[in-house]
């Protein structure tokens, strides 16, 4: 196959742009609230349960934010729907690190204002302009653009534990992390949304061209692509859909429950906050490093037996980070299990476009993305009454490893349905070799 000619593709470039405002836009403020919480909650004398709330609302509302997500993009474009997503994180980041003073206006902020930033500039937004952009190495890119923000949490739980041990303030990490954002809302503007906006194709290959030459292995899907782009109500029909649902639920469930109460339950059985920083520190930088290769591998291998694998990975790991034998141990286990994460991250949204299309992505999202936050969302909030009540995490660790079996299960039966209501490749292969 012919690439385009005409200008020099953009979709690498937009690539590069979007993992720095992942980095800077998204990444920070996720990440930075690992650390930034417990200091909050031990400062202000405020009960894990009623300060978890936020995280909990937080969820909801960034699930409910997803079907209007996708409606945004179809009417105004990834550009002017990152912007004002980026904007209102830098602004919700500024306010914390301001006028934070009482649990009702952490609880606002972090629980109804962030969402909707995080919904509209963060990794929907940049895995679905990834999407448009490619699709024989589909896979590759939402890799590099979602190491971004693994790559910022890294960073940021060492960098902000040292910030607020040598300012001695919560305040001035919030105040830091809305400057990084500030650099990520200024990349967005240098974003493409879709190739056809330059008269440009996916993967820089024209179709047109493309017909009268022979296809090349370097311009051939190796793993399965769905024909056609599936309608919504036809997609909603197959067990696919309820297996994926399964399968975020499964691996979300366990990151957030880490991600929010890492922390607390090391420190509870008795190592530092450097030390427990260090575990969540290796645990998203193993995430980072598994996006690339991940993506990578996964335009060759079919995606649904790595993340079989992954989700695996996970489970065995997750019952030493509950039992934290030693700092040695949960080193170990924060990266395998960090890997899992950030594996999975990149094959869900790689299979659901590979399976239904680039097109039906961000539709399907609409729909799966409340139903998994919603399934997750109270997961901080009980774990922290939890906490509260019983003194340890124990019930919350059993409940999710039970959860974690189930999504490795569906993981392994997750099979490319047949789009049989398109009568005109009801004799093509199951394999879609060539760019369509």
């Amino acid at each position: 196959m012919r690439r385009d000619t005409k200008k020099r593709f953009y979709g690498w470039k937009n690539v590069g742009l979007l993992f720095f405002i992942n980095f800077f836009g998204f990444g920070i403020a996720s990440y930075s609230f690992t650390v930034i919480f417990p200091a909050m909650i031990k400062d202000m004398a405020w009960p894990r349960g009623q300060a978890s709330i936020a995280h909990t609302l937080r969820l909801v509302f960034m699930g409910l934010m997803v079907p209007v997500l996708a409606m945004a993009i179809s009417r105004f474009g990834v550009k002017k729907t990152m912007i004002f997503g980026v904007a209102i994180i830098f602004a919700c980041l500024l306010f914390l690190g301001t006028i934070t003073t009482q649990l009702w206006v952490w609880t606002f902020l972090w629980g109804v204002l962030m969402p909707i930033g995080a919904a509209f500039g963060g990794i929907f937004v940049i895995q679905t302009t990834a999407m448009f952009w490619f699709n024989v190495r589909r896979a590759l890119a939402l890799g590099i653009v979602t190491s971004g923000a693994a790559l910022s949490g890294f960073l940021a739980q060492p960098f902000f534990t040292w910030l607020m041990e040598t300012a001695q303030s919560w305040e001035a990490a919030w105040l830091f992390a809305g400057g990084f954002s500030l650099i990520g809302l200024g990349l967005t503007f240098f974003i493409v949304g879709r190739p056809r906006e330059i008269g440009q194709h996916p993967d820089g290959i024209n179709p047109e061209e493309a017909s009268n030459t022979t296809a090349g292995p370097e311009n051939t899907a190796r793993t399965y692509r769905s024909p056609v782009n599936w309608p919504l109500k036809e997609a909603l029909k197959r067990p696919t859909i309820w297996l994926f649902i399964l399968v975020a639920m499964s691996n979300g469930l366990a990151i957030v429950f880490v991600n929010s109460h890492g922390v607390l339950h090391m420190t509870d059985l008795g190592y530092s906050p450097m030390q427990a920083a260090g575990v969540l520190s290796v645990l998203i930088l193993a995430s980072g490093v598994a996006s690339i290769p991940m993506g990578w591998i996964a335009d060759f291998i079919e995606p649904r037996w790595l993340c079989t694998g992954c989700l695996a990975g996970m489970l065995i790991t997750l019952f030493i980070l509950w039992k934290a034998p030693s700092i040695e141990l949960l080193m170990l286990s924060g990266l395998i299990f960090g890997f899992g994460f950030g594996g999975i991250l990149i094959l869900n949204p790689t299979m659901i476009g590979n399976y239904f299309g680039p097109e039906a992505y961000p539709k399907i999202n609409g729909v799966a993305m409340p139903l998994v936050t919603g399934g997750i969302a109270l997961v901080p909030t009980i774990a922290g009454f939890v906490a509260d009540k019983m003194g340890n995490y124990d019930l919350i660790f059993g409940i999710i490893a039970g959860v974690l079996t189930m999504g490795t299960i569906g993981a392994f039966f997750l099979a490319p349905p047949k789009p049989t209501f398109y009568r005109e490749f009801m004799t093509e292969p199951s394999r879609a070799g060539s760019i369509n």
